[in-house]
């Protein structure tokens, strides 16, 4: 083990203990108003627990995958895949299938937690094509006979997940799709095609979406909309003003009551910023490049590896683009 690598570990390992020990505290701060129920004697902290669950699974499978040789992962890519479409197809046709403001995205597992698919199927979507492409440089110079018969089965979920409908996840696993694409060695002309019509195809499928436009117009035009549908990004952005520097306390957040939606998730780093100030919110952003840039250092020089590494870098700026927009 060279001198790069063992500073790399562990200090990964550190910047991990850190995010999930800062998102448990401000889960608690974000939830606890939500999770009030006067029946039950006041607080309940459910949102809190159920993310202590899950970090205590997410704790098991980190200590699990941290001795587990990251190749055999690769036979797992296509079984994987199968496993997620018929999730999928539960979710959209199956009375397990949990609908949600609009969208079936959730599978009803009873007793446990709610189930995401879509989330699986970016892990899955990764291990698969690292593994048809990390060793067929010349299939990928292939359009038709080389690319396409392993994109149908992506391409397969991915509609699958538009059907739900899930508009971001579905520019996400593109964008997924594209950065394996482009780190296999694939020729720029079909990517470059490839993702334009992908691209514009999404643009069809927003600009016939009321709620998509009413997104983008919010979105773009936040002074006249911000009575209507740019009402949660403006309320987020008017916390994250509220809290200057240094925030106004832990705890001692106005907007979470009630003037943006799911605070514990979806608009937790406005919380962050109401609460902690820009001090916080600027020092999350620079962690969260810094984790990304530890884990692609970390990364052996072999595409499977890169491209799981690489899995975290569009994600990491997301709270922060979700609490805005």
């Amino acid at each position: 083990m060279n001198r790069e690598m063992r500073f790399l570990g562990p200090a990964l390992v550190i910047l991990t203990m850190g995010l999930v020990s800062f998102g448990l505290i401000m889960v608690f701060s974000a939830g606890a108003f939500i999770s009030f129920d006067p029946d039950k004697g006041g607080i309940t902290l459910w949102h809190f627990s159920r993310q202590l669950l899950f970090v205590g699974i997410g704790m098991l499978a980190m200590l699990f995958f941290a001795n587990y040789d990251y190749a055999r992962l690769a036979q797992w890519g296509r079984p994987m895949l199968f496993v997620v479409i018929i999730l999928l197809l539960l979710v959209l046709y199956s009375p397990w299938g949990v609908g949600v403001r609009g969208g079936r995205r959730w599978l009803d597992l009873g007793p446990l937690p709610n189930l995401q698919p879509s989330e699986f199927l970016k892990l899955a979507v990764i291990i698969y094509l690292a593994e048809r492409w990390s060793n067929r440089q010349e299939e990928l110079r292939r359009f038709f006979s080389g690319v396409l018969p392993n994109m149908l089965l992506v391409g397969l979920a991915i509609g699958l997940v538009l059907v739900e409908p899930h508009k971001s996840a579905t520019l996400i696993l593109g964008a997924l799709v594209g950065a394996i694409w482009f780190i296999a060695g694939g020729r720029m002309l079909h990517l470059f095609v490839t993702g334009a019509v992908f691209l514009a195809a999404m643009g069809f499928v927003i600009a016939n979406s009321k709620y998509g436009m009413e997104r983008i117009t919010g979105f773009l035009n936040q002074e006249e909309t911000a009575s209507g549908a740019g009402w949660h990004a403006t309320q987020a952005q008017v916390a994250l003003a509220r809290g200057g520097l240094s925030g106004q306390g832990l705890g001692e957040g106005l907007h979470k009551v009630r003037y943006i939606p799911d605070p514990h998730t979806d608009y937790i780093f406005a919380v962050v910023g109401e609460e902690l100030g820009f001090l916080a919110t600027g020092g999350l952003a620079l962690v969260f490049l810094a984790f990304t840039w530890l884990g692609v250092r970390t990364a052996p020089r072999r595409r499977i590896a890169s491209a799981i590494s690489w899995r975290r870098a569009p994600r990491c700026s997301w709270p922060c683009r979700r609490s805005c927009t």
